[in-house]
């Protein structure tokens, strides 16, 4: 499926809803950087955010393209936090937050 998240200033439409399904965690409990392992679901089709293991050419900056999958049982519709900037905390080393 193709789908969007295209909202600005707060304003979108229904398409531009996600869950997050997150693993190995109890509700209310913070997302970790680099440790919480979680899952995009679109609220409108049910589909899984996913990537794919080819890396597009030097045409699409070597990235890797993302679809939206009805299946969910794939290792590439699980997403990480790898990097966060916010202005009002601290900032603190990638270190800080890799796996022991």
């Amino acid at each position: 499926y193709q789908v969007s998240g295209y909202g600005e200033n707060g304003t979108g439409d229904e398409n531009d809803l996600w869950r997050v399904d997150v693993f190995g965690s109890s509700p209310g409990q913070p997302l970790q950087a680099v440790k919480t392992i979680f899952r995009l679901v679109h609220s409108n089709t049910g589909c899984s955010l996913q990537s794919h293991g080819q890396i597009l050419p030097k045409w699409g900056w070597e990235q890797m393209e993302v679809t939206c999958s009805p299946y969910k049982t794939t290792q590439y519709q699980m997403w990480n936090i790898e990097d966060h900037i916010n202005n009002q905390l601290e900032n603190s080393s990638y270190e800080d937050f890799a796996p022991s």
